[in-house]
């Protein structure tokens, strides 16, 4: 594959770097399937019109931006192994929230696909090692032999949160790096840091460094600095020459569903059809719109108590008609949220896995069947501890009873559960566990900078596609879902500091947990119905 092929192409798009007139060779499109392909015979993977133009983008932080299915990610790869092909001892790092992400059907799954197609129709084009993890850092790799008879090499790394990236990569020189869906782990500072790394003097040349960044809009719209710094900071009028250098170097590539000629037109529809009742989703995810996602709660435009509350309690208590465990079910969870003195909740939720009638792929839903919430009221968290006490071995002894089943639990709670209380001496885990016997022994669920706002996306991500359902009898739960809000004066609280945030904590602890962390891309996996549900018991008190 000549250098031309992959780096000097010009093709007739707007945003296409200049290239000096003897690069050029002659391209066409194929009008059926939109694939550019070269009219000299030599191999080429295989482009449409967009995907071409990310593959031929040179600039040095890049950022590409649109919905999933719009073939931004195959464009991406085909990029990461050109670049490790043509450049002398390249190092990429391909970095992902989690290497979960990138091996479940994932960028890690696909690029391994990739190689084999470059290594079957590109001469020259051999993988030396890998792919594979390595037995420490778990860290996945794969090397070739570029075209300079050298060794490059690509990396997938995972970064939960931005307070991992000067651990990770303040040390290493990288000549790329891609981003994935990086509006989900990387702020400003860990962007510099990304920088920072890009820089495999003096074997690999300025221009051939390269930051890839994709994402959606996020759900703050402008207000973010990836809106600042790809579009304000990139349209400015600049005087500084230092500025105006990294300015140059910024670019940025929108991808819709009208790019990809290949996404089956029932597919978009059906695309379209999940968002179309959410406006702001549907300008983000479909359109591309940097437009904020403002509601007066935070699931006031997706929670139903129509479809989402199972039961009745409009009646006598002895005729309530309440969410059971399923006659099948081992184990159930705990959620635990306490304060001081006051203000405690908890929650009993089982988790539910199903398969997608179309997809086959799994399905993880969660049902809550029972809370305990005590807010502005005394109570100490022993006692609060005794009465949830109570409330597991009523489960216990139902399962036990109806379906001879004995229950395992597994309980989640806040990090701070974990540190001693100056008034007790002790942590409030440490108390559960004591005041239980040591029936009850708390687990930390993931807490990081943005926790609260990933908590607040996967409950509603859980509710649009009908993965969770409430026992009609929880009020409290329904009143949080009902009436949570953001603190519009408090930019670092997602959640506002009023009643609700406690059952909202005790009850998305356990989803954040347990739900996969690819559950924010659960969009391509489809709705569930009631129906699908039909194993939950609805029965009387």
């Amino acid at each position: 594959m000549s250098k031309t092929i992959v780096e000097a192409i010009r093709f007739e798009l707007e945003h296409l770097t200049a290239l000096p007139a003897t690069s050029i060779v002659p391209i066409k499109v194929n009008p059926e399937n939109g694939f550019i392909y070269d009219t000299d015979g030599a191999w080429y993977p295989p482009l449409n019109q967009k995907q071409f133009e990310i593959f031929s983008d040179y600039h040095r932080y890049l950022l590409i931006h649109g919905p999933r299915k719009s073939g931004k990610t195959f464009a991406i790869l085909q990029k990461v192994i050109r670049h490790a092909f043509d450049v002398n001892g390249a190092m990429v790092a391909i970095v992902t929230k989690t290497i979960k992400n990138a091996k479940s059907a994932g960028v890690w799954v696909l690029l391994d696909r990739m190689l084999k197609m470059w290594a079957q129709g590109c001469h020259g084009f051999t993988i030396t090692e890998g792919p594979k993890t390595t037995g420490d850092s778990k860290m996945s790799f794969v090397r070739i032999r570029n075209r300079h008879g050298t060794i490059s090499e690509i990396q997938c790394h995972s970064l939960e949160h931005s307070t991992e990236v000067e651990a990770k990569f303040k040390g290493p020189a990288y000549s790329m790096f891609w981003l994935s869906e990086f509006d989900q782990y990387c702020d400003e500072h860990a962007f510099d840091i990304f920088c920072d790394a890009l820089r495999m003097w003096p074997n690999v040349k300025y221009e051939e460094h390269q930051i890839i960044c994709d994402c959606n809009p996020p759900d703050t719209g402008t207000n973010n600095w990836i809106h600042d710094k790809w579009f304000k900071f990139k349209d400015s009028v600049l005087k500084d020459d230092d500025d105006k250098i990294f300015q140059d170097g910024l670019h940025r590539i929108l991808v819709n569903l009208d790019d990809n000629p290949q996404l089956d037109l029932r597919e978009r529809r059906e695309i379209e059809t999940r968002y179309k009742k959410r406006k702001a989703l549907f300008n983000r995810f479909i359109l591309g719109l940097w437009e904020q996602d403002i509601t007066d709660g935070h699931f006031s435009d997706v929670y139903d108590e129509s479809e989402h509350v199972l039961g009745n309690v409009d009646c006598a208590e002895e005729d309530w008609e309440i969410m059971v465990p399923t006659p099948g079910c081992t184990t159930l969870i705990g959620g635990w949220d306490m304060g001081e003195s006051k203000n405690h909740s908890f929650h009993i939720m089982e988790k539910i896995i199903t398969e997608h009638p179309v997809t086959k792929r799994q399905i993880i839903a969660f049902s809550v069947i029972d809370e305990f919430v005590v807010i502005r009221t005394y109570k100490s968290i022993r006692e609060f501890t005794e009465i949830c006490l109570e409330k597991i071995e009523h489960w216990n002894n139902w399962q036990l009873k109806k379906y001879n089943i004995k229950l395992n639990w597994r309980h989640w709670s806040d990090t701070s559960a974990f540190s001693d209380r100056a008034s007790a001496e002790k942590s409030d885990a440490a108390i559960t566990y004591e005041a239980s016997d040591g029936q009850i022994v708390l687990n930390a669920a993931p807490k990081y900078k943005d926790s609260n706002r990933d908590k607040v996306k996967l409950v509603w991500q859980f509710l649009y596609e009908k993965r969770l359902h409430i026992s009609a009898q929880l009020t409290a739960t329904r009143a949080m879902l009902t009436n949570l809000r953001s603190d519009p004066h408090t930019a670092s609280h997602y959640v506002k500091r009023d009643d609700h945030k406690h059952p909202f904590d005790s009850m998305s602890y356990p989803i954040i947990a347990e739900a996969p962390s690819d559950m924010m891309r659960s969009a391509e996996i489809g709705t569930t119905t009631k129906k699908e549900f039909s194993g939950m018991v609805i029965s009387g008190a």
